[in-house]
C-alpha cells in the first residue's frame, strides 16, 4: 500500500508540477522571439501542448495504477524509465528541430531554463515526508539537499547567463566551467536520487533494506516526481549544455 503524504506536500508537489507547461511556453517564446523566429506562438504553444501531454499521461497511469500498483514488482524499473527515456528523447528530437534549437540557444531562453531550477527547492518536502517515517534517511538527506544546493544557486547561474553570457559560451573560461559545473551536479544530483530511490524500493531491483522504503513515489502526488518533475529539470541542464557547446545560433535582440 502507497502511504499517504501530509496536504501541505501535496499541494507543494502539484503547485510546483503545474507550472512546468507554463514555464515551457515562456521560455520558448522568449527565446523564438529573441531569435527572430516568425511564428513563435505557435511553437511556444506546441511545447506547451507537449509537456501538458506527458504530465497528463503520467497522472492517467498513476492514477489507474497502470505499473505502479502493488506488487510492485516492475514499477522501480518503471520509474527509472520514466525519468531517462524523456531526457534522451527530447535531447535526441531538440537535433533534428532547429528552430526550437535556436529558440532554446538564446541567452534569453538560456536564462529562464536556468531559473526553472529554482523550483528544486521543493526538495525540501523530502525532509518533511522523513519526519514523517514515508522516507528514509538514506535516500531523504542525499536528495532533498542536493536539490537545495541546486535550486540556492540557480540564481548565480541566471545572472552569469544575463551579464557574462560571452565569458560562459568561451571555451577555457572560469565562467564555463563553473556553469558546465553546476549543470553536471545537478545531473549527478538526479541520478544519485533514482538511484537510491529506485534501490529502496520494493520490487524487481530492492537491493538497500531500509525502513521506510521508498514506495511513496508510487502514488499521486509524489509520482510526479520520478515521472514529470525530475526529467523536466534535467532537461533543462541537458539542452544549457548543449547549448553553449554549440554557440552557433541566430543573432538575438536584447530581451
Amino acid at each position: 500500500m502507497v502511504p499517504s503524504v501530509p496536504s501541505g506536500v501535496a499541494i507543494t508537489v502539484v503547485a510546483v508540477a503545474s507550472l512546468i507547461p507554463l514555464s515551457g511556453f515562456v521560455t520558448t517564446a522568449f527565446g523564438a522571439r529573441a531569435a527572430g523566429l516568425a511564428g513563435w506562438p505557435r511553437l511556444a504553444a506546441s511545447v506547451t501542448a507537449g509537456l501538458l501531454a506527458w504530465g497528463g499521461l503520467g497522472v492517467a497511469l498513476a492514477a489507474l495504477h497502470a505499473g505502479w500498483g502493488a506488487p510492485f514488482r516492475f514499477t522501480p524499473v518503471l520509474v527509472a524509465l520514466a525519468y531517462a527515456l524523456p531526457v534522451v528523447l527530447v535531447v535526441a528530437a531538440l537535433r533534428r528541430a532547429p528552430r526550437l534549437r535556436a529558440a532554446l540557444g538564446t541567452r534569453s531562453a538560456l536564462w529562464r531554463l536556468a531559473s526553472i531550477q529554482l523550483a528544486r527547492n521543493v526538495g525540501l518536502v523530502f525532509l518533511v515526508l522523513h519526519a514523517r517515517g514515508r522516507l528514509p534517511g538514506l535516500f531523504t538527506y542525499p536528495a532533498a539537499w542536493g536539490d537545495v544546493a541546486i535550486g540556492v544557486t540557480a540564481p548565480v547561474a541566471m545572472w552569469a547567463l544575463w551579464s557574462r553570457e560571452a565569458q560562459v559560451r568561451r571555451p577555457g573560461s572560469g565562467w564555463r566551467r563553473a556553469f558546465v559545473a553546476w549543470n553536471v551536479a545537478g545531473l549527478a544530483d538526479h541520478v544519485v536520487a533514482v538511484t537510491l530511490g529506485v534501490l529502496c524500493f520494493p520490487g524487481a531491483l530492492h537491493l538497500l533494506h531500509v525502513h521506510p522504503t521508498t514506495v511513496v513515489f508510487a502514488g499521486l502526488p509524489m509520482v510526479l516526481f520520478p515521472i514529470y518533475m525530475v526529467p523536466f529539470a534535467a532537461m533543462g541542464h541537458r539542452i544549457m549544455l548543449d547549448a553553449i557547446r554549440h554557440p552557433e545560433r541566430l543573432p538575438e535582440a536584447a530581451t
